[in-house]
């Protein structure tokens, strides 16, 4: 059996290759997505708490045009599991569509119950974040 470390680094893997039937395949049904307070998405009048298929959607939608035809790139420098809880701390770098250069550290933590991601928290810099990409 895969184990939730193994589980979480490969949902986000492909979260940051944008492979959104992979995501789906690995989230359940009823997985939700928590944004921070300060992204634009929890200012919508639903709140900071959405369905994480329906939040997936809006982030590769709003965010990831944001990049150059180059993209970004992700190194993840630690992931650490506790039995369901899965951390996993990475540095994002690319250049936005507007040619300035994007670096931005994240902490995403995941919840993995029975094989599938049943929660996204992801954490950074939020207004750095949406200076470069707004």
């Amino acid at each position: 059996m895969i184990d939730a470390k193994e589980i979480g680094l490969a949902f986000m893997n492909a979260l940051w290759a944008g492979d959104v039937d992979t995501c789906h395949a690995m989230m359940s049904d009823d997985a939700l997505w928590h944004f921070q307070l300060g992204m634009t998405q929890a200012k919508l009048g639903r709140g900071h708490i959405w369905p994480a298929r329906e939040a997936l959607q809006r982030i590769i939608e709003d965010l990831f045009g944001k990049f150059d035809e180059s993209g970004f790139s992700v190194d993840a420098s630690r992931v650490i599991a506790d039995g369901q809880a899965v951390a996993i701390e990475y540095e994002a770098n690319g250049r936005t569509s507007k040619g300035d250069v994007y670096r931005n550290f994240y902490c995403t933590t995941l919840t993995v119950t029975d094989g599938k991601v049943t929660e996204i928290r992801p954490y950074n810099d939020t207004a750095h974040m949406l200076s470069l990409l707004s």
